[in-house]
């Protein structure tokens, strides 16, 4: 009987992303060898449509290596509502969410990746955004979608934490 190795999911959400869906999934063949090189892990990439109007879900699956999803939204909910889509679909050991827009680094994603392996004390690693230039109902959203998260997990993610985490499965 094969040892089962841990996984990496990585949710992404995207919203007509189409320009940077080769750029991107790019980027998630380079993490998912440097964790696999690393870590042993296995990696299963979880993109969420979130209503997109142009052709970012068939960019994306001709770019998509390896192991992967994507899970269309029937419109437009919003970033948060695509993150706990995602997290929805999300069975692995560890959990990245990350943007499909190139916002974050594989460097960074790496470290944060390095930070929870190393400590099997810590159940959450973020980065943290300045959102001091969102609008009303993004602030709003965003505060919204951290009340949800929280009632729901054994941690608290502070708000101005952003998307950009790795965290434990539940």
């Amino acid at each position: 009987m094969a040892e089962m190795r841990p996984t990496l999911d990585i949710v992404a959400p995207f919203f007509n992303e189409a320009q940077s869906a080769t750029a991107f999934a790019a980027l998630l063949d380079a993490l998912e060898a440097a964790v696999s090189s690393r870590f042993g892990m296995q990696v299963h990439k979880i993109l969420v449509d979130d209503g997109s109007r142009d052709d970012s879900a068939g960019r994306f699956s001709q770019a998509l290596s390896g192991s992967w999803e994507i899970v269309r939204l029937s419109r437009n909910f919003g970033k948060e509502v695509a993150v706990l889509a995602g997290l929805d679909h999300s069975r692995g050991d560890m959990v990245l969410v990350m943007d499909a827009d190139l916002q974050h680094s594989l460097e960074t994603s790496l470290k944060m990746i390095v930070e929870l392996a190393e400590n099997p004390d810590v159940d959450v690693v973020y980065a943290q955004n300045d959102r001091r230039g969102a609008s009303w109902r993004r602030s709003q959203l965003a505060k919204l979608f951290y009340s949800l998260i929280n009632s729901s997990q054994r941690f608290d993610i502070p708000e101005n934490a952003g998307d950009f985490r790795v965290m434990r499965g539940t």
